[in-house]
């Protein structure tokens, strides 16, 4: 499991390994509903879009399409991020000259 910060993270209740960078973003869509007569511009927000990038060393076994619950857990046992359903969009393997391959998995809400 990654511990970088003693942060467990799991897919599909299975540890992810090699973990070299994590991110992930809660960013909902923005709708104006200003009318006439407004002194500012109001706003609410939309839909929400859930998103999570693992980077891994080396190859993954994980491929794209897989479905499963993404679980970032604390060291104090808390689960604050957690992508239930998450979906496997994109999975990208660089690397370079003298350089080690990494893997970069980005996951999203999927409906099942």
């Amino acid at each position: 499991m990654f511990s970088s910060n003693d942060i467990d993270i799991t897919f599909d209740a299975a540890a992810v390994e090699n973990l070299r960078d994590i991110s992930f973003s809660e960013n909902g869509e923005q709708i104006d509903t200003t009318v006439i007569g407004d002194v500012y511009k109001l706003w609410e927000e939309g839909t929400v879009d859930l998103e999570a990038t693992l980077e891994v060393l080396g190859q993954s076994s994980l491929a794209r399409g897989a479905v499963g619950d993404l679980v970032f857990t604390f060291p104090d046992g808390s689960s604050p991020i957690t992508l239930a359903d998450a979906k496997i969009f994109t999975r990208e393997v660089k690397g370079s000259l003298d350089s080690e391959f990494t893997t970069s998995l980005t996951f999203k809400k999927a409906r099942v």
